[in-house]
């Protein structure tokens, strides 16, 4: 998986060229341009000749340039990929999931609506929680890859906050460690979600972070997230025989058609990471084989 790719930069302290610019790079370059530790490594990352104009076009060298503008619809956008996109406020997870929709839309032509649109709920679900709770320091894009067995859709989405383990501690404080923690997550009903404070101060919408303490609670105009997204999208991508990776903290969690594990990374990340692969059979019977477990997927999770 290329978030690999990064954490190896990382762990060289930026030493060398990026060859190669999947999603997951793009998503944790820009997310780490936001933090105290990573920003100097992310903002002085140089790119060979032959991915540099890959980066210039979805966006990852003005982010790191610091010069981010929210993406056009338009041209391949929403066919091919999605340019990288800021999840700081709900208006951009908005147009961010509209985007995304769009790709699934054009992507998975033959697959039912009903499917299309539970793959598009769930991932719509995590670019809420990251404007929810990662301080404006989240990011998403896409990429489709043509192979011999069909098309495959490379999606990554990367936070800079505070990562699971703080999240799930000051509920449940037993859990300690960071792979504890993505497991908890990853288990269904698992969800730090809390029902509306009434003394929670309000945000505004397009607020990058918040003027109070760490033990105030807060909330934006529209925290409406229900948590189990990580739990559901896991279930789908392992029913497409696709691949999944979390990682947040010193944790790291795979699955993918031969191996599952959870163990502990080489370099430790500030937030969350979540990249995923789904394959689309070439052959259309396959793929309508697949539109139907997927369906039937979505209904057993509730989705």
């Amino acid at each position: 998986m290329h978030y690999q790719r990064v954490q190896s930069y990382f762990g060289n302290q930026g030493r060398g060229s990026i060859a190669f610019v999947a999603p997951a790079v793009s998503a944790m370059l820009a997310a780490a341009r936001s933090t105290n530790t990573l920003d100097s490594l992310a903002k002085s990352a140089t790119f060979t000749d032959k991915c540099r104009s890959y980066a210039e076009n979805n966006g990852l060298v003005d982010v790191l340039n610091g010069r981010y503008q929210f993406p056009i619809r338009g041209g391949m956008q929403g066919v091919r990929y999605t340019k990288l996109t800021r999840l700081a406020t709900h208006d951009e997870v908005d147009g961010c999931n509209a985007i995304v929709n769009d790709l699934f839309t054009h992507q998975l032509v033959g697959y039912s609506a009903a499917v299309i649109s539970k793959l598009a709920k769930v991932v719509g679900e995590l670019h809420d929680n990251v404007a929810s709770h990662a301080s404006g320091a989240g990011f998403s894009c896409a990429q489709v890859y043509q192979d011999n067995e069909g098309r495959r859709i490379e999606f990554a989405i990367a936070d800079a906050g505070c990562g699971m383990l703080k999240n799930v501690s000051r509920e449940y404080s037993q859990i300690a460690d960071d792979r504890d923690a993505i497991k908890w997550c990853l288990q269904k009903g698992n969800t730090t979600a809390r029902q509306p404070d009434n003394w929670a101060q309000r945000l505004p919408d397009d607020s990058i972070c918040s003027p109070y303490p760490d033990d105030v609670d807060t909330i934006r105009s529209d925290d409406h997230h229900v948590g189990e997204g990580l739990w559901q999208l896991c279930e789908l991508v392992r029913g497409s025989s696709g691949k999944f990776v979390v990682l947040s903290g010193k944790g790291e969690y795979l699955v993918d058609a031969e191996k599952e594990f959870v163990r502990e990374s080489c370099v430790a990340w500030p937030g969350v990471v979540v990249e995923f692969e789904i394959t689309i059979p070439i052959d259309t019977d396959q793929a309508q084989r697949q539109s139907d477990h997927l369906e039937a997927i979505a209904r057993r999770i509730g989705i």
